[in-house]
């Protein structure tokens, strides 16, 4: 008898230390899951205020300066007399124009960086 109650005592520790595990492994899911839920709401509520924001302007209408603004800034488009300055990328990685096989960025595609102002005339 002494050695069944020895070996139903060692399944029911074994059976205990699983349990353990498997609460433990559910915590940190659990942890896990809060986080992501908070990133998302706060994801949730940066959209959320956008949208309020598109809907103020739809509502209002979009001003002269916010129009300009978001043509430059989304659209890249510029203004009669602003000057543009074309750099080589400063990551070659990311640079449309890369020779992989040299090592090299092509002169003709290079990043454009525009300065917003009317040129000296």
């Amino acid at each position: 008898m002494e050695a069944r109650e020895t070996l139903v005592r060692i399944v029911l520790v074994a059976l205990l230390l699983y349990a353990a595990a498997c609460l433990l492994a559910s915590r940190r899911e659990l942890y896990a899951a809060g986080r992501e839920e908070q990133a998302l709401s706060a994801r949730l509520e940066a959209i959320e205020q956008e949208n309020l924001a598109v809907g103020r302007h739809l509502t209002e209408g979009w001003s002269e300066e916010e129009l300009e603004a978001l043509a430059r800034e989304r659209l890249g488009l510029v203004l009669p007399g602003d000057r543009v300055f074309r750099f080589p990328s400063e990551n070659p990685e990311e640079a449309p124009g890369v020779d992989r096989s040299a090592g090299r960025i092509s002169e003709t595609r290079q990043t454009e960086r525009i300065i917003h102002g009317v040129a000296d005339r």
